[in-house]
């Protein structure tokens, strides 16, 4: 059975693949999982990371249990050029949009929260590079099936057949086969 994280992951990429100037550079891992050495990392920009930083539980219901999970995703947007800040600031938009526009993710999450966008930049290399780092919070339920295994090894039932004494007439004894 498939994560619910990971779920809500797959979601989010496939919120933005293609919904962005990132185009289909959108990745469901904190990793950027390739680029052509020969033609250097700005080929591979701009791009989308979306990976998950931290998740809180606590029990929502008892019984059956039920537990309130919320998630924190991180979607990390990435830029590099000449000028990256109005890229990025549009990118993030971009990014912002798409989700607001469904907040619940289809039905995977019970709700979608932009919490804050965190950008850095870096200009050790041949060109600049920014991030944008948007937080979200998605909270979702995860009901745990209880393992039920039966134990039951006997019925009896004790029947009082004629006119209503408190004698006992018949038993009846079952002893279901066990596996």
């Amino acid at each position: 059975m498939t994560h619910p994280r990971k779920l809500i992951r797959d979601k989010i990429v496939e919120r933005l693949t293609g919904n962005t100037d990132a185009g289909l550079r959108v990745y469901g891992s904190r990793v950027l999982p390739y680029w052509n050495g020969r033609q250097g990392l700005e080929a591979a920009m701009p791009a989308i990371l979306v990976y998950t930083l931290r998740e809180p539980v606590e029990i929502f219901s008892q019984a059956p249990r039920e537990y309130r999970r919320t998630v924190q995703v991180a979607v990390q947007a990435m830029v590099m050029g000449e000028d990256v800040d109005d890229p990025l600031d549009d990118l993030a938009r971009q990014i912002e949009l798409c989700l607001f526009d469904d907040d619940t993710l289809d039905g995977t999450a019970a709700e979608l929260v932009l919490l804050e966008t965190e950008i850095v930049f870096t200009d050790e290399g041949e060109r600049e590079m920014g991030a944008a780092r948007l937080a979200w919070e998605a909270t979702y339920y995860d009901e745990i099936e209880p393992v039920l295994e039966d134990y039951l090894a006997t019925v009896q039932a004790e029947w009082d057949v004629a006119h209503p004494d408190g004698d006992i007439e018949a038993v009846d004894t079952i002893t279901p086969e066990q596996e």
